[in-house]
């Protein structure tokens, strides 16, 4: 039988892309910590530490206007490398699937070497012919790193696509809506020292 996590796993890992969008009014190389996106642009983002994406790095980084003020260590983020962006290269804001790709899985990491989340059914009903069932889920969300902003973000990451799956079918189910219930603590794992975020959430499959 097939399991909520198996469910939402697949789900998850499926590719998805940023609506918000917008592109550099000047180029920036490696090291630059302010960048300037096109005319108006700033609007569309929102408020708050965000990630961002640029070619293939993760930024952490706050948006005013339509400046983005990157914070001190958040070139590079989430195991990605810091690069030199042209002018008008696109920027936007980045997916649970840019981030952590494919290693959303039913068990836990074997190393913090890349961001990852480890989903578990806290009841493991398996999910058959049967009606719709609803059951909580716990999420763990690890940024790969020693810097804790990194496992915030991908904590956010996934919140977001979560919050996209009202109706949603994969090869194994559907499901019909994911609501957090609790979590988003910033722990550390006691034992290999890895940050971590948990999240509480409601799934109901069918």
């Amino acid at each position: 039988m097939i399991s909520v996590a198996q469910i939402l796993a697949e789900y998850l890992t499926t590719s998805d892309s940023s609506s918000i969008t917008g592109s550099l009014d000047a180029a920036v190389n490696a090291t630059t910590l302010t960048w300037t996106l096109g005319s108006s642009e700033g609007a569309a983002f929102p408020s708050g530490v965000t990630v961002l994406l640029c070619g293939s790095e993760l930024v952490h980084g706050t948006i005013s206007g339509d400046t983005i003020s990157v914070l001190a260590g958040g070139r590079g983020a989430l195991g990605t490398d810091a690069a030199a962006h042209a002018e008008s290269a696109t920027v936007q804001v980045a997916t649970l699937y840019d981030a952590v790709g494919a290693r959303v899985r039913p068990q836990p990491p074997r190393d913090n070497d890349a961001p990852s989340v480890w989903i578990q059914s806290e009841d493991e009903q398996p999910v058959g012919d049967s009606p719709a069932i609803t059951t909580p889920v716990l999420a763990r969300c690890f940024g790969g790193s020693a810097d804790p902003r990194d496992a915030q973000a991908v904590y956010r990451l996934l919140y977001d696509r979560l919050h996209q799956t009202f109706g949603t079918s994969t090869t194994s189910g559907h499901i019909g809506a994911a609501t957090q219930i609790g979590g988003g603590d910033l722990l550390k794992d006691p034992d290999v020292e890895w940050w971590f975020v948990a999240g509480h959430y409601s799934v109901t499959v069918g």
